[in-house]
């Protein structure tokens, strides 16, 4: 059985015919990423309301857009080396 993923249409930016809409969806950070674990708010597909309301029926309408804040854990990960990219985790 196919996986479905939550997939919700929001505002993105403006355009001189009017506002245009993004469809996005979470995705989990995988297990080699400095944000692993974490779920990232994903572009999907782009494009005026009408094109994407047509494309994805029954999607959920957002009238802002949603934030999913993610941030960088304290400690690095246990693949991290600091000889391989010459910095350290704590530098700011």
């Amino acid at each position: 059985m196919k996986n479905k993923q939550k997939l919700w249409i929001e505002p993105n930016s403006q355009d001189h015919s009017g506002t245009l809409y993004a469809v996005f969806t979470l995705k989990q950070a995988p297990r080699h990423s400095v944000l692993a674990g974490q779920w990232l708010r994903t572009y999907v597909d782009g494009g005026t309301l009408e094109e994407l309301e047509k494309k994805y029926p029954n999607i959920d309408m957002s009238e802002f857009k949603r934030d999913y804040p993610v941030c960088v854990p304290s400690e690095p990960p246990e693949w991290f080396d600091p000889a391989n990219a010459g910095e350290s985790w704590d530098e700011e």
